[in-house]
C-alpha cells in the first residue's frame, strides 16, 4: 500500500485481508456431493466478510480522514424490527455538525432480493420520519441540522439505484466529490491491497475484476504530498451543508 490505512498499521492491514480469505470454521459436508473443495469454501467465506470489511473501512476513513464525526452506536426504536429496537453504528456527523449521515454499505445492490432492498427503503423512511429523533439522541440541533441516510454502492452500477427511489446511493467514483480525494484515495488504495491479494491467491473474476472496473489506474498524487501538508488540510475544501446537500440529491434515481 502506498499511504497506511488510517486506523491500522501495514501489519495488521495485512492480516485482516488475509482474515478474508480465511474460512471461519468447518466446512459443511452434503451427503451426496462430500467436501466442498476448498476454493468453493474461501469463496463464499470471502464475499460474506468483505461486505462488512468495505463498510469499516469506509466509514473509519470518512470520520478520520474526512474529519466526519463518530456518531457512536445508538439504539433506535424502529417499528419495522420485530426486536423493537435497532443498533445503528454508520453514523458520521459533518465538521460543522450540520450534517448527520447514516450509511448503509452493499456490496452489490443488483444483488440483492426482494427482503433486502424492502428493507432499505424501510430504512430510508425510517431516517425522513425520525430525523428529530436521531439529532436528540446525538445532542445536535435540528433547526440547524440535516439528518440524511444514503446507501453505499462497492460493486453496482448506476442502473440499479432505480429500484430505490428517494434513496441516494454512492459509488466509489462518487466519494472524492462528497468527502475530498483524500477519502477516495485512502479507500482506494485498501481496496487495491484486497484486489492485490485476490489475484495473488487466484481470485479474480470478483474481486480483481470489479476492482479494476471500478479503480481504473490514476496518478496519485497525495502520496507525494508531505504529511504535515496532508494532516494540515490544507487540500481538504471547507464543508458546505447547502452544497453537501445538493450533491446527494443529485443522486436520487
Amino acid at each position: 500500500m502506498g499511504n497506511k490505512f488510517v486506523s491500522l498499521s501495514d501489519q495488521q492491514m495485512e492480516a485482516e485481508i488475509n482474515a478474508l480469505f480465511t474460512p471461519t470454521g468447518p466446512s459443511k459436508t452434503d451427503p451426496i456431493l462430500g467436501t466442498p473443495p476448498l476454493q468453493f469454501v474461501i469463496w463464499n467465506s470471502f464475499i460474506r466478510k468483505h461486505g462488512t470489511f468495505i463498510e469499516r473501512v469506509l466509514i473509519s476513513t470518512i470520520r478520520q480522514v474526512g474529519d466526519w464525526g463518530d456518531g457512536g452506536q445508538e439504539n433506535f426504536e424502529w417499528v419495522e424490527d420485530e426486536d423493537g429496537t435497532h443498533l445503528i453504528d454508520r453514523i458520521v456527523i459533518s465538521p460543522d455538525e450540520s450534517v448527520v449521515l447514516l450509511i448503509e454499505c452493499k456490496r452489490n445492490l443488483g444483488n440483492l432480493d426482494g427482503d433486502a432492498k424492502k428493507k432499505i427503503l424501510a430504512y430510508s423512511r425510517w431516517c425522513q420520519d425520525n430525523a428529530d429523533v436521531v439529532a436528540k439522541k446525538l445532542g445536535l440541533d435540528l433547526t440547524r441540522t440535516v439528518v440524511r441516510f444514503a446507501v453505499f454502492d462497492a460493486y453496482g452500477i448506476r442502473e440499479d439505484r432505480g429500484a430505490f427511489p428517494d434513496v441516494p446511493i454512492i459509488m466509489p467514483e462518487d466519494l472524492e466529490r462528497l468527502f475530498g480525494k483524500r477519502v477516495a484515495t485512502e479507500y482506494r488504495q485498501v481496496e487495491e491491497s484486497v484486489k492485490a491479494a485476490a489475484t495473488g491467491k487466484g481470485f479474480r473474476e470478483e474481486v480483481a475484476e470489479m476492482a479494476r472496473q471500478n479503480y481504473p489506474p490514476t496518478e496519485d498524487t497525495t502520496s507525494n504530498m508531505p504529511d504535515t501538508e496532508m494532516d494540515a488540510g490544507e487540500f481538504q475544501e471547507p464543508f458546505n451543508k447547502e452544497r453537501f446537500n445538493k450533491m446527494l440529491d443529485d443522486l436520487l434515481s
